[in-house]
């Protein structure tokens, strides 16, 4: 009897650990509840060109702002006087703005334009694609650049435009 009474405790202990075993894995295994939304940035009411950089800020990241800024600057002074256009340079790798990566669809440095204006809709479109494939060819790439910023300034997006990913 003593050895009956032993093997059926030692039964139940390893019954209840193997319980408590298995249940803290999945317990601790499982992912937290998801937290709030990361917030989305308060926009001027202005069409809002956005140099996205990395932490590294190599030469081609550093070419990608120097095109666009002259671009704006020659061909959009009167629009940036007037705040009808905003530029602004930023690091999406800093965690203040962790929202822009999955927002936007950020991969890499890149420009991308963002519709504040009311009746706009907060339209944007990332120009990744297109930036890099013209970024050897300077005047290419500004060219790209003004057509772009000067098409997002005249059009007023319909809905199917407001996650366009720089076709």
């Amino acid at each position: 009897m003593d050895i009956l009474k032993r093997l059926l405790i030692t039964a139940a202990v390893t019954t209840i650990v193997a319980v408590l075993v298995v249940g803290g894995l999945l317990y601790f295994g499982q992912k937290p509840p998801p937290g709030p939304p990361p917030p989305r940035e308060e926009l001027p009411e202005a069409l809002v060109v956005y140099c996205m950089h990395d932490d590294q800020r190599d030469q081609y990241c550093r070419t990608i702002e120097e095109y666009t800024h002259q671009v704006l600057e020659k061909s959009f002074s009167a629009e940036l006087k007037n705040e009808n256009l905003v530029w602004l340079v930023i690091n999406y790798e800093h965690p203040n703005n962790s929202f822009v990566v999955e927002e936007y669809d950020i991969e890499k440095p890149t420009i991308v334009v963002v519709d504040g204006r009311p009746a706009k809709g907060r339209a944007w479109k990332n120009h990744h694609r297109k930036i890099w494939e013209l970024i050897e060819d300077e005047n290419a790439f500004k060219e790209y650049m003004r057509k772009e910023i000067e098409k997002a300034l005249k059009d007023v997006p319909s809905s199917k435009d407001r996650s366009e990913r720089g076709k």
